[in-house]
């Protein structure tokens, strides 16, 4: 395809959005910072080379430039041309936990003592009993699921029986 002048302007504006949204990026997961150290002409190059660059755009038909595990700058050798959900998809499973944090017990092998250490603590736990339906809870599970929020509780009772009440009217209709 020739390039013409407008094609040119446009891709250099491409290059220049791609170049500043480098700067606002988040540091891999390494901690270091991301870098554009491709040159406009590098940077068209490689997008010529993959036949993608019609395609380059958001959604799951564009294509993207990647870097290699997502880890270093966007430099020759470091990039790739990848469709945006490959891209996802190798991110996703490069971060192994939440915001790209191994847990640091995953793969570990517990001893026997700290097996029994473990259930012993959770046998500590106090419970306290739902004012609404008895059963016990730990203090997290209350807060969160009974109490006031607790299926049994009057206030909810009182707006199902209402709803479920054979008198009540649930058609919309006066007549």
């Amino acid at each position: 395809m020739p390039e013409t002048s407008s094609n040119l302007r446009k891709y250099r504006d491409l290059y220049n959005i791609h170049k500043k949204s480098c700067k606002l990026r988040k540091p891999d997961r390494h901690g270091h910072k991301i870098e554009m150290k491709l040159t406009f002409e590098q940077w068209l190059q490689i997008w010529m080379d993959s036949g993608k660059l019609e395609q380059r755009g958001r959604g799951k038909g564009g294509y993207c430039m990647a870097r290699h595990d997502d880890l270093g700058d966007y430099e020759v050798g470091n990039v790739s041309i990848k469709s945006i959900v490959e891209n996802s998809r190798e991110a996703k499973l490069g971060r192994g936990g939440v915001k790209g944090r191994v847990s640091p017990t995953k793969g570990k092998t517990w001893s026997a003592s700290s097996n029994t250490l473990r259930a012993e603590a959770a046998k500590n736990v106090t419970k306290t009993p739902c004012p609404h339906c008895s059963a016990l809870h730990t203090q997290a599970h209350l807060a969160r699921y009974h109490g006031d929020r607790c299926k049994l509780a009057p206030r909810l009772v009182a707006n199902l029986e209402s709803a479920l009440s054979p008198g009540a009217d649930r058609s919309g209709d006066d007549s």
